[in-house]
């Protein structure tokens, strides 16, 4: 088993721009699973979507989370029902809503300042 981590960690080693793909494909993905995830309240609903860019931010590091988050609302923008309550489009990504994206894509990326 120790083998396998090994080889699996130099393949990432050598495969920089092939990580990078797979690391922004992952969690963009993983942030719409998360933004199904609702508590409803009586006065607004609170979705798993804050928390996943929060993830992304710490997990994935500056660059990675930003592509991840950026991917996420282009997924969102092409019609896939990746947002909460599986919404999707541009329509509603307009007024307050469009900077809370834009807002996203800066949190993701400063939570993953620490990176290496």
């Amino acid at each position: 088993m120790y083998a396998q981590l090994a080889a699996s960690k130099k393949w990432l080693a050598e495969n920089k721009t092939t990580t990078f793909i797979l690391q922004t494909l992952i969690g963009a993905n993983l942030i719409a699973l998360l933004a199904q995830v609702a508590i409803p309240t009586p006065f607004v609903m609170i979705t798993g979507q804050s928390l996943g860019v929060l993830l992304m931010g710490f997990a994935l590091g500056r660059k990675a989370a930003t592509a991840a988050l950026l991917t996420y609302l282009a997924e969102g923008a092409m019609g896939l029902p990746v947002f909460a309550g599986g919404k999707a489009g541009g329509g509603g990504a307009d007024g307050f809503i469009g900077w809370l994206f834009v807002w996203f894509c800066g949190d993701g990326g400063d939570f993953g300042l620490g990176e290496r």
